[in-house]
């Protein structure tokens, strides 16, 4: 399913304390697979956990890294490179998983682009505690479309003055906004999004446990409720009450 986002891996200095993290904001368990750590929600593998050097540069920075399905590996990264993104590691054959390329967009966010061997999850209805949608924060979002339209063949839709919604096949596969304002989030990044009940709940359970609450809950387009967290380790993502779904990243 080209365009698709279809994992999420955490990359942080410290795995236990990630993993207490999560496990007590959104009930998700582990499972250890040599050095990587599986995610699941409701016994469901949704993402995982690897662990990153503290001194090792831009590189350590703790953060959500997507993975994007594609066609053909190769041919994606011909395309970055052509762009103006960076390929960091790639293309190769990861056992078990498929040819995948690490790289970062010509805006720097960096993403996994990958064919999988087995292919990608069908598109359903997101639970709770799972990955509900995904926005990429661009100091240039017209060029970050543009790009994105070249590797995956999407169409978008326009939604206000500064938001645009990925689409292909049909399907709504997330969107892109400009950069705000806050010092923290001067980087552009992908920023998955997390399906709760209640934001203002999970928000402040998020501060108890450590994390830090940048933008608080507040009320989103479709009626729902939208909060951003960073994590204590310093990765980002937004969680969100939405019980009209569109689509989702499955």
């Amino acid at each position: 399913l080209q365009g698709k986002f279809v994992w999420f891996d955490l990359l942080t200095n410290d795995v236990t304390l990630s993993k207490n993290f999560y496990d007590e904001l959104f009930d998700w368990s582990f499972k250890k697979r040599g050095s990587y750590t599986v995610v699941s929600n409701n016994g469901q593998p949704i993402g995982g956990i690897v662990e990153i050097q503290p001194n090792d540069g831009e590189e350590s920075t703790p953060r959500w890294i997507p993975l994007l399905s594609v066609d053909d590996v190769d041919q994606a990264v011909a395309l970055v490179q052509e762009a103006g993104g960076t390929i960091h590691e790639g293309p190769v054959d990861m056992p078990k998983r498929g040819r995948g390329a690490l790289i970062s967009d010509p805006q720097g966010a960096p993403l996994l682009l990958l064919r999988s061997f087995k292919g990608d999850p069908p598109d359903r209805e997101t639970s709770i505690g799972s990955w509900l949608w995904i926005e990429l924060w661009s100091d240039d979002p017209e060029a970050s479309l543009g790009f994105y339209q070249d590797l995956c063949g999407y169409k978008y839709i326009k939604d206000g003055e500064d938001y645009w919604i990925l689409k292909r096949d049909e399907q709504w596969r997330g969107g892109i906004r400009s950069m705000p304002d806050e010092e923290k989030l001067k980087v552009c990044c992908w920023i998955p999004v997390v399906r709760v009940s209640d934001t203002v709940a999970i928000s402040e359970l998020a501060e108890k446990l450590g994390g830090r609450v940048l933008v608080k809950p507040g009320n989103s387009n479709d009626g729902g409720s939208v909060s951003l967290i960073e994590d204590p380790g310093g990765a980002l993502l937004m969680v969100q009450r939405w019980s009209n779904i569109s689509s989702s990243t499955g």
